[in-house]
């Protein structure tokens, strides 16, 4: 027996929008920390924040997934 997923029943389910919440507040910090990385002004407070927040962040949202 084969199950047969589509696209919309995927994009309705609930389970999937809360875990994909999860992910983008997972990895929002590490993204900011590569725009940080792109600029040419010197920013190391502001990726010394960065890299605690998202070790504070993914600890909570990895129980969770």
């Amino acid at each position: 027996m084969q199950v047969e997923i589509t696209y919309s029943r995927v994009l309705q389910s609930d389970l999937f929008w809360s875990a994909l919440k999860k992910i983008v507040i997972c990895f929002k910090p590490a993204l900011l920390l590569l725009r940080l990385c792109d600029k040419r002004a010197p920013a190391m407070d502001r990726l010394f924040f960065y890299v605690r927040q998202m070790d504070t962040v993914m600890p909570k949202v990895k129980d969770s997934l």
